[in-house]
């Protein structure tokens, strides 16, 4: 390539870049915090899918499943306790009504222990979610802050070059 004698050989930028624009910026933070997202997900299923949610939704309907079996094992396993407690108590109180509060606690227990295990490991993965949405925010907001203020300061001078014309 020939480069004219006393003329700086200067690489023109055309267009503008990527984050000097607000919604690309946010694109870019959103396709961060789906790919992080995604990347959680992978990691936590073992089946290989083309589709990224499947084998996720596989896992949650599976889960479902078990643990409404377990809460219909659980209810009867309440109902058995509270005839075996009933069968003690006297003539009385022996109604079919009447629900003890031993096998209620009991049941209540075998169903919360489970779901706040699950609570706890949902709390996990969206906590990771809301950190990677957090760091890809942070990450663009300081090429959102400079572009606004660019801006301003070109609305700044074109308001300023206004007001010179028209005096």
């Amino acid at each position: 390539m020939l480069i004219p004698y006393k003329i700086p050989f200067k690489i023109v930028k055309r267009g503008r870049s990527r984050l000097k624009n607000l919604f690309s910026a946010l694109a870019i933070a959103a396709i961060t915090a789906a790919a992080a997202a995604a990347a959680i997900l992978r990691t936590l299923t073992f089946e290989a899918s083309p589709f990224l949610l499947d084998p996720f939704i596989k896992r949650l309907l599976i889960l479902t499943t078990v643990k409404a079996l377990k809460c219909i094992k659980c209810i009867n396993t309440l109902v058995k306790l509270n005839s075996l407690i009933a069968a003690n108590r006297s003539p009385m109180t022996r109604s079919a009504s009447s629900i003890s509060l031993f096998p209620l606690a009991l049941a209540l227990a075998a169903f919360i222990a489970p779901v706040a295990f699950a609570a706890l490991v949902a709390l996990i993965i969206v906590a990771l979610f809301a950190l990677v949405v957090a760091l890809a925010a942070f990450a663009a907001a300081p090429a959102v802050a400079m572009t606004l203020a660019k801006r301003r300061a070109k609305v700044k001078r074109l308001l300023k070059a206004l007001i010179d014309l028209l005096l």
